[in-house]
């Protein structure tokens, strides 16, 4: 049996060769094309269920169904901007919005893949990250603030290694 914390193991079988390789990629390619479509179709009906029946259960019911990689909270969004749909913060689940606007057409026209583009990649940039981290302080540092630990040797060796 699985302990709560633990992540599963995942077996796999590595795919060895370039040709085979090559075309596991073309499957990966073809897989997440009928994903997206699949994934974009229930979507739209589920907006229409939402416009006909005022109950968003299915919204979150699909937001839990997808899996990581299908960006869930560009789905949020798509969701909020072409249905009578929120986010209901205290919950973290969709709520109805009798005050939105349901858009097909629109959301047809706009898969929530493509809605909300995804940032571009930025490789990690160690010194930039810690001269944030030393403003940071110093800013809490000016403005007196208690609540902040911020233990004074510890950000002189931060403050050395920025200059």
């Amino acid at each position: 049996m699985e302990k709560k914390n633990e992540k599963p193991v995942i077996k796999i079988n590595l795919i060895t060769g370039k040709a085979n390789l090559i075309k596991a990629i073309g499957q990966v390619n073809v897989t997440g094309k009928a994903l997206e479509t699949l994934i974009h179709t229930v979507a739209v009906s589920v907006l229409a269920h939402i416009e006909q029946h005022r109950e968003v259960s299915l919204a979150n019911q699909l937001i839990d169904a997808v899996p990581v990689l299908a960006r869930k909270n560009a789905l949020r969004d798509w969701f909020v901007s072409f249905g009578k749909i929120k986010f209901d913060t205290e919950t973290k689940l969709m709520a109805f919005n009798k005050t939105g606007k349901t858009d097909i057409v629109t959301a047809t026209q706009n898969p929530f893949y493509t809605f909300v583009p995804e940032k571009e990649y930025q490789p990690m940039d160690l010194l930039a990250a810690i001269t944030v981290l030393v403003n940071r302080a110093d800013k809490a540092l000016e403005k007196g603030n208690k609540k902040d630990k911020i233990p004074a040797d510890k950000l002189d060796v931060l403050r050395k290694l920025v200059a």
